[in-house]
């Protein structure tokens, strides 16, 4: 008999990953921005904040 057990990831997302989707008050109310969460490779839970102008759509 094996000791082995199969590992099946979960992802979550916790209280200071839900925090950062909040607009920031010092963003423009004319810009916009996306968050995303790495779900594979290497980086996984980390977190990509994109700022994006609204006349040249800029991304910062």
């Amino acid at each position: 008999m094996s000791s082995i057990e199969k590992i099946t990831p979960i992802h979550r997302v916790n209280k200071s990953l839900e925090r950062n989707v909040e607009r920031q008050r010092w963003l423009p109310k004319s810009w916009t921005f996306l968050t995303i969460v790495h779900t594979s490779s290497a980086t996984i839970g980390m977190v990509d904040k994109y700022y994006y102008e609204p006349i040249t759509e800029s991304r910062f």
